[in-house]
């Protein structure tokens, strides 16, 4: 008899737990298809995720009011305000659009010798 008890709790807190769960799910794609590696942050909190290969993610989040943000080099990012509520599930797919990046001053520097370091280390040995 002790011994079912023990092995239907895990079962029973298994599903309380996903019964609590929230989530925000979606994809986010450009005008030339899915984004590799977007980056998608909520806040308030320190909760954030990338994009799978075909521009999937899914944040696991605690109830409350959250900003979205979605964001990727060279395009425009996008925000969206949701609340989610105990067992909620929310969807935000995103279709982000290019944005020209100017920047004012490139340096390059080249060197054809090794570090000092590089040097020091063989000398010292």
């Amino acid at each position: 008899m002790i011994r079912k008890i023990y092995q239907i709790i895990p079962l029973l807190l298994f599903a309380i737990w996903n019964l609590n769960a929230q989530s925000v799910s979606g994809n986010v794609t450009s005008k030339d298809g899915p984004l590799i590696g977007a980056n998608v942050v909520a806040s308030p909190g320190d909760y954030g995720t990338i994009t799978d290969l075909d521009g999937n993610y899914m944040l696991e989040l605690p109830a409350g009011n959250y900003q979205i943000t979605i964001s990727f080099l060279g395009y425009k990012s996008q925000f969206k305000e949701i609340m989610l509520s105990t067992g909620n599930k929310a969807s935000y797919d995103a279709v982000l659009e290019e944005e020209g990046v100017l920047f004012q001053d490139v340096i390059v520097v080249g060197s054809r010798t090794a570090p000092l370091l590089f040097y020091h280390d063989i000398f010292t040995r």
